[in-house]
């Protein structure tokens, strides 16, 4: 190796470890975005925004509804029972009218059992609609306020009754902002519900 190629190899390697030294202290320096964090309690959002009770109220009444419904069915095919036993223990009826009577029993069974299975299904849809509607708005709410407030990270406090978080400062709790929001948001839930 001549002397003119150890100068210049040593300066390549020098203006290498400058650079490498320049961006490492760049990388250390840069500053990374500040962690800006919040929590919402999700317990309370359900227990006192108006939506969410509403949505509550809405199906306790149609639950009951559904049950009234199917005490009447209960009470329209037991006495369909027994007019159709009462029948079949008549001596006078022939055989034929009998199985008569049994399919006619059987066949609004049937009915009465596939009109209650169709209603309570309609129910579990309208439950389930509800409760993604429900859901969507919180989230949509949610990252509103992040964007609001420049945050990078929120935090749902509790999930049923099961703490997540374990403290935090009563500054960065948005649930009463989320409450708000959220009711005025879904502010006639009743209105979208009943179409």
């Amino acid at each position: 190796m001549t002397k003119h190629n150890f100068i210049s190899t040593g300066l390549g390697v020098l203006v290498l470890l400058l650079l490498i030294w320049s961006w490492r202290k760049t990388q250390l320096t840069t500053e990374r975005p500040l962690l800006k964090i919040a929590v919402v309690d999700g317990v309370r959002l359900k227990t006192e925004a108006q939506p969410f009770l509403d949505v509550v109220t809405i199906v306790r009444a149609e639950t009951e509804q559904l049950e009234n419904e199917l005490n009447k069915q209960r009470e329209q095919r037991n006495e369909l029972w027994e007019k159709t036993e009462r029948s079949l223990k008549d001596k006078k009826v022939s055989e034929d009218i009998r199985l008569v009577l049994r399919k006619q029993l059987d066949q609004k069974t049937i009915e009465m059992d596939a009109d209650f299975r169709a209603r309570k299904d309609a129910f579990r849809k309208k439950c389930a609609s509800l409760e993604q509607l429900l859901n969507e708005s919180v989230f949509e709410v949610i990252n509103e306020l992040a964007k609001k407030y420049k945050l990078t990270l929120i935090l749902n406090t509790k999930i049923v009754d099961m703490m997540t978080v374990f403290y935090a400062a009563p500054s960065i709790d948005l649930t009463d902002e989320v409450i708000s929001s959220l009711n005025k948001k879904l502010k006639n839930i009743n209105d979208i519900v009943r179409h």
